[in-house]
């Protein structure tokens, strides 16, 4: 690598079926947004620094897909919870969390 991009290079898209499906095509100027034959943004990538936080489609188009094929669309959502504390260097005992009585 010539160093242009020191932590390299990362694209995503979606699947070029679901592509096909929704009629999208790919904006060259801005990669992470796909728009259908109309002009209309349908689908767009969402990034962090580290990685593509989420994808964002359009719900309408994205229920199309299905049911032209007479299926339906399974809703699956996960997530976890997490608790952040930045780590410093001290002396002493070590740093607890407790629930508040009362």
């Amino acid at each position: 690598m010539d160093g242009a991009l020191p932590l390299g290079a990362r694209f995503q898209v979606p699947t070029p079926w679901l592509l096909a499906e929704l009629g999208l095509r790919v904006n060259p100027t801005e990669p992470s947004k796909f728009y259908n034959s109309e002009g209309k943004l349908l689908l767009q990538n969402v990034f962090r620094k580290d990685s593509v936080s989420a994808v964002l489609v359009s719900r309408e188009a994205l229920l199309k897909v299905p049911r032209k094929n007479e299926l339906d669309c399974v809703w699956v959502v996960a997530g976890e919870k997490t608790l952040g504390c930045a780590a410093r260097i001290v002396s002493g005992p070590p740093a607890t969390i407790a629930r508040p009585t009362g």
